[in-house]
C-alpha cells in the first residue's frame, strides 16, 4: 500500500509481464516485438516498445504493471482491465497467466499461500478455445481495412447489397471459411452457423458487446487479445490446402503445370507443409499438406502437366505409418 493526497493509504497490485510460455514451463521466449501496447489505468515500468527485440542475452521482463485502488478489489480490477486491454505481438508471455491468476478465487478473497500457482498450475495454463467472437474479430483484423475516410472506398464496391468478403483463417489447428459483409462502420461474420456483429470505432473494430476484446493484425498474422491472447494464421484463397481423398491420396484440383515439388517418397510432413507449386490460368498455387504423415506414391515431378483430379502423391497419416 502507498500514501496518497491527505494520508489515506491505497492498495497497490503489481505484476511481472514477461516474455515467457506459461505452456513450456515457462521457458524465456525471444522475437521481435510487433506490437506493444498497454492497457489504460495503469502505472508502467518498462525499457522496451514496439519494434524492440526480446534477445536470449538480458532478463526477458516487459515491464512491470501496477494498479493502485482506495482498497484492493477496486485496485484488482483496474489491474485485470488493464491487463486485457494489453496488447502484445510477436512473443509468447504471461499475460493470460497474469488474467487467470488474478481471477483465481483465493486471490481475489485475498486468502492464498506461496504454493497457489503449483497447486493450481494446470488450470491457470489451461488453453481455451477461441469463440466464434474471437473467430470473427481476427477476419477483421486479417483484413486490415483502412480506417474510416477517403481511403475507405479502396475496401471495394457493391451495387444494393454489401460488401462480402471471404477469409480463411486457422487457429489452433482448426481452419475456418468465414463470410464477412461490410457496410460502412457496421460488420456481419458468419462463423459456421452463427452470425457475430461488429462495430469499428476509433480503435478499431470490436464485438458488440465485448468492448475488452480487441485485435490487431501484425507480421501477417491476426492476434485476438480476449480470454486469452488467440493467434490466427491468415490464409491466402490462392495458397490451397490439398485435395485428400479418404485413401490419403492428394490430387490435383484443376488441370495445370507442376512448378516445383518440395517433397520426396518417404519423407515426413506436418500439417501446412508445401506439397507442389501448381500454375494454372498464369497463376501459381502452392498445394500444402492437410495432415501429418509421410509421403508416399509421389507421382510428379517439376515441368510436367497433370489433370484435375489427378493423383500426385499420397500422404499416410503419422498414426498409421509403421
Amino acid at each position: 500500500r502507498s500514501r496518497g493526497l491527505g494520508d489515506v493509504y491505497k492498495r497497490q497490485i503489481e505484476v511481472r509481464l514477461y516474455a515467457e510460455d506459461p505452456q513450456v514451463e515457462f521457458l524465456p521466449s525471444i522475437g521481435t516485438l510487433h506490437q506493444l501496447a498497454f492497457g489504460p489505468g495503469l502505472r508502467v515500468d518498462t525499457g522496451v516498445k514496439t519494434g524492440g527485440v526480446v534477445s536470449p542475452f538480458y532478463d526477458p521482463m516487459i515491464a512491470k504493471l501496477i494498479a493502485t485502488g482506495p482498497d484492493r478489489a477496486t485496485a484488482l480490477q483496474r489491474l485485470l482491465r488493464g491487463l486485457r486491454l494489453t496488447q502484445i505481438a510477436g512473443v509468447k508471455t504471461n499475460r493470460d497467466f497474469l488474467i487467470a491468476l488474478l481471477q483465481h478465487p483465493e486471490f481475489v478473497a485475498g486468502h492464498f499461500d506461496t504454493g497457489l500457482i503449483g497447486r493450481d498450475l494446470s488450470s491457470l495454463t489451461d488453453v481455451l478455445t477461441p469463440s466464434p467472437e474471437d473467430w470473427a474479430l481476427a477476419a477483421l483484423a486479417a483484413m486490415d481495412l483502412p480506417a474510416p475516410g477517403p481511403e475507405s472506398a479502396l475496401q471495394g464496391f457493391t451495387l444494393f447489397i454489401p460488401l462480402r468478403q471471404q477469409m480463411i483463417l486457422t487457429c489452433q489447428d482448426e481452419t475456418k471459411r468465414l463470410q464477412v459483409s461490410l457496410n460502412g462502420l457496421h460488420a456481419s461474420v458468419v462463423v459456421e452457423a452463427e452470425t457475430v456483429s461488429l462495430l469499428r470505432g476509433a480503435k478499431g473494430w470490436c464485438v458488440v458487446g465485448s468492448p475488452q476484446t480487441t485485435a490487431i493484425f501484425a507480421a501477417r498474422k491476426a492476434y485476438v487479445f480476449s480470454a486469452q491472447t488467440f493467434v490466427f494464421e491468415c490464409l491466402d484463397p490462392l495458397d490451397r490446402i490439398a485435395l485428400v481423398k479418404s485413401d490419403g491420396a492428394l490430387v490435383a484440383p484443376m488441370p495445370g503445370l507442376v512448378k516445383q515439388v518440395f517433397v520426396s517418397n518417404g519423407q515426413e510432413v506436418v500439417q501446412g507443409d508445401p506439397i507442389v507449386v501448381l500454375e494454372a490460368m498464369k497463376m501459381q498455387h502452392t498445394l500444402r499438406s492437410a495432415e501429418a504423415g509421410q509421403v508416399q506414391q509421389l507421382t510428379v515431378q517439376e515441368n510436367t502437366q497433370v489433370d484435375a483430379g489427378q493423383v500426385m502423391a499420397v500422404i499416410i497419416p503419422s498414426d498409421k505409418c509403421e
